[in-house]
């Protein structure tokens, strides 16, 4: 149910955001902006680097394979090709043949190549690369480590994703969303999180996709990661401090927690028989509305909050069970003397 949100213009307002925009057309990416991504995949353009119309659609790899021989069936548009060991030996070794239908792989994906390993290439495929303005990527990583960086660049750029003002710490392995108006104190009680043992993923600004498989991720920014802003302290760095088993660069999102200044005036739910969503990207998510005030422990009731949900996710929920003796002690006939 959603009756919390009306309540509260400010959480109306996160809760259009996180909804997102409605997309018009396939999302793309020109190939070449891979380049742009050196810290977490390292790589050069060792030809084709004047392409301007080579797009990603896809955020999965493909490895060309038996198309290098002629069986183009299953390359797949949109998709970038990796080309490991097995295909630069190939390449080396048969290059009439292979020259051709590697042209005929590039034309059909309109994409890029990426080598692994910084593998030596051919004279004739760099010739041929910047003849037909077909961009070769080179990386030292191993073709593993390339499936796993550039899919996650691409799910952040071709995928559905929102932003917004909070911070996103993962609770007991469950990414908790924190909301809530500026000066409330989410910075603070993610920091109180963070020395009971919980991770930090972003402070401030936190990007949300939903990748392939449907599930939302959320994520912070490069030029701030593993920082957090504290009013009177500054800007930390969480990592250094806390070790790097208090950071991760990214989490699946599980529930929403909105901070909001206590309301005398206000009835709080204090059964929980029923608990609030947020829509995120065309998936509703639990929201739990904590009121702050003096002698309040956040940190506590967050930590409790996230194992009540996971209680609730594999079938306890206290709340029915009080309902549920109270009923039977209701239907029991009343003691005689």
């Amino acid at each position: 149910m959603e009756y919390g949100i009306k309540r509260d213009s400010y959480l109306q307002h996160l809760s259009q955001k996180l909804k997102g925009k409605p997309l018009s057309g396939k999302a793309t990416l020109n190939a070449l902006k891979l380049l742009n991504y050196q810290d977490t995949f390292p790589c050069t353009c060792v030809a084709g680097g004047d392409a301007k119309d080579k797009v990603l659609t896809s955020t999965k790899l493909q490895k060309p394979g038996l198309g290098l021989a002629g069986h183009l069936e299953y390359i797949e548009p949109g998709h970038a090709q990796l080309l490991g060991r097995a295909e630069i030996t190939y390449l080396n070794t048969n290059p009439e043949s292979s020259s051709r239908f590697f042209l005929e792989i590039a034309r059909k994906t309109n994409t890029c190549f990426i080598i692994a390993r910084d593998s030596s290439l051919p004279d004739w495929l760099i010739d041929l690369a910047n003849e037909h303005m077909i961009p070769l990527l080179r990386s030292p990583l191993i073709g593993r480590e390339i499936h796993k960086q550039v899919s996650s660049i691409l799910e952040r750029e071709l995928t559905p994703r929102v932003y917004i003002h909070g911070n996103f710490i993962s609770v007991f392995e469950l990414g908790v969303l924190i909301l809530g108006k500026s000066g409330v104190g989410k910075s603070e009680c993610a920091l109180d999180l963070l020395m009971r043992g919980q991770r930090l993923i972003s402070d401030d600004m936190v990007y949300i996709h939903k990748n392939d498989d449907g599930k939302l991720v959320g994520y912070g920014d490069d030029l701030t990661r593993y920082h957090m802003e504290i009013r009177g302290l500054g800007v930390i760095n969480v990592r250094e401090l806390f070790s790097i088993a208090a950071v991760s660069d990214y989490h699946e999102l599980s529930m929403v927690i909105y901070l909001e200044k206590w309301d005398y005036k206000q009835a709080y739910d204090s059964l929980g028989l029923e608990v609030d969503t947020i829509e995120v990207l065309g998936t509703q998510k639990p929201l739990y509305r904590l009121p702050v005030a003096p002698g309040r422990n956040l940190a506590n009731l967050i930590e409790v909050a996230v194992r009540n949900h996971y209680l609730k996710g594999i079938g306890t929920n206290p709340v029915k069970e009080i309902i549920e003796k109270l009923d039977k002690r209701l239907s029991e006939p009343p003691p005689t003397d």
